[in-house]
């Protein structure tokens, strides 16, 4: 490993024709015209630990071919969202406290103040807490 690092920050002392006679090994293709040490630098150290430590997984590489072919990973598909109908009454009790919220079309209200959203809701309950709101009321999906 110790040689590794220093063949990476080598590469930082590096002159461009240095540079780029070290990508042409490492890539087997001449950097292009407009190469820069900004951009040869960290492309030649990634290679030379790539190689020395081995690159991607597979499934990482399958990843971005899919995420290159338009396909949207499941990590960044939307979660699921909750939807309540307007007239729906969430009632909570929190600390010896009963609070009832109002769902309506576009918002919720409390005490006749109008949130954006439950999770606001539930960090006013709490003095400020950070709650996940389906986790607070004790809400799921049903079907």
């Amino acid at each position: 490993m110790n040689s590794v690092l220093q063949e990476v920050i080598s590469v930082n002392k590096m002159k461009m024709p240095e540079l780029r006679k070290k990508y042409q090994e490492l890539f087997n293709e001449k950097p292009s015209a407009t190469a820069s040490r900004r951009h040869l630098i960290p492309k030649i150290a990634y290679q030379i630990q790539a190689l020395a430590f081995g690159g991607l997984s597979s499934k990482a590489i399958r990843m971005m071919e899919d995420i290159n072919k338009g396909k949207v990973p499941d990590y960044a598909r939307p979660k699921t969202k909750l939807t309540l109908p307007a007239g729906t009454i969430i009632i909570k009790e929190y600390h010896g406290q009963t609070y009832k919220i109002r769902v309506t079309d576009s918002d919720f209200v409390m005490n006749e103040i109008h949130y954006p959203s439950l999770a606001q809701i539930a960090r006013t309950i709490t003095g400020g807490t950070n709650w996940n709101a389906k986790r607070f009321f004790k809400l799921s999906e049903t079907e």
